[in-house]
C-alpha cells in the first residue's frame, strides 16, 4: 500500500557537454530511490546499463553495487528522495560509462501532489535522442554529428558510393558497414516520450519486458 501523503518530485535533467541540450523533464515518488533514479535514466535516455554509474550529491557518492564496482559512500537502492532532504534548485550529478565520462546534471525543479492514477517514474517533457552510450564521450558525439554524420556528408559520401558501386553490390551492408550507427543518427534530433513511458511503467510495475529493450 502507498502512503497517500507522499510527495512527487519533478526533476530536470540534461547531459553535459552537448549543444543543442538533451534533455528531460521526471517525476519520482518521494519514497523512491537513487537506485529508481538510475534506471530511470538509463531508460529515457536509451542507455542498456551496461557500464558503471555513480551519483554524486554533497561530495557523497552513490551507486548500485557491483562486483569490480566504484568505491561508494551508500548503496543507491538504500536511500529515498525524501532521505536527501534536497532543496529546491539544488543539484546533483549522474555519471556514468567512466570511460567516456558522461555526466547528466539533475535538478529538482518542483513538488507536486501525488496522483494515484498514475505510475512512477514518468517522464513529462524531453528533447532528442540520449547519446550512443559507448561513442567516445561528448567530445567524439559532437564530432560525429558534426562531420561524419552530419547530412551534407552523408549525401557526397553516398553519392560516392553509388558512383563507385556495381551491379553487385549491396548498398544496405556497405552504407552500414561504413556509417555502423547510421539508424541512430537519422533520428537523432527526436525524442519518442511514449516509448520512453511505456519502458518507465513496466518499470514502476515491475515486468521485466523493459530490459529486453535496453
Amino acid at each position: 500500500m502507498i502512503d497517500s501523503e507522499l510527495l512527487v518530485y519533478q526533476f530536470r535533467v540534461f547531459v553535459r557537454g552537448i549543444s543543442p541540450v538533451i534533455w528531460r523533464r521526471l517525476l519520482f515518488r518521494d519514497d523512491q530511490t537513487l537506485a529508481d533514479v538510475h534506471h530511470g535514466l538509463q531508460i529515457v535516455l536509451g542507455w542498456s546499463d551496461y557500464f558503471l554509474h555513480r551519483f554524486l550529491i554533497r561530495g557523497r557518492i552513490y551507486t548500485i553495487p557491483h562486483i569490480w564496482g566504484t568505491d561508494y559512500t551508500h548503496a543507491a537502492q538504500d536511500i529515498s528522495l525524501k532521505s536527501l532532504n534536497l532543496r529546491f534548485n539544488e543539484r546533483f550529478i549522474y555519471e556514468y560509462n567512466f570511460f567516456d565520462e558522461w555526466q547528466v546534471e539533475i535538478r529538482l525543479e518542483n513538488h507536486l501532489d501525488w496522483n494515484e492514477t498514475k505510475t512512477y517514474p514518468l517522464c513529462i517533457g524531453g528533447k532528442r535522442a540520449g547519446p550512443l552510450e559507448d561513442c567516445g564521450g561528448p567530445w567524439t558525439y559532437l564530432a560525429l554529428r558534426d562531420e561524419k554524420y552530419h547530412p551534407i556528408h552523408l549525401l557526397i559520401r553516398f553519392q560516392e558510393i553509388i558512383d563507385e558501386a556495381d551491379d553487385d553490390t549491396d548498398f544496405r551492408e556497405l552504407i552500414h558497414h561504413e556509417f555502423p550507427n547510421i539508424d541512430y543518427w537519422l533520428t537523432a534530433d527526436k525524442f519518442d516520450r511514449r516509448q520512453a513511458n511505456n519502458r518507465l511503467k513496466q518499470y514502476a510495475i515491475g515486468d521485466d519486458e523493459w530490459r529486453q529493450e535496453m
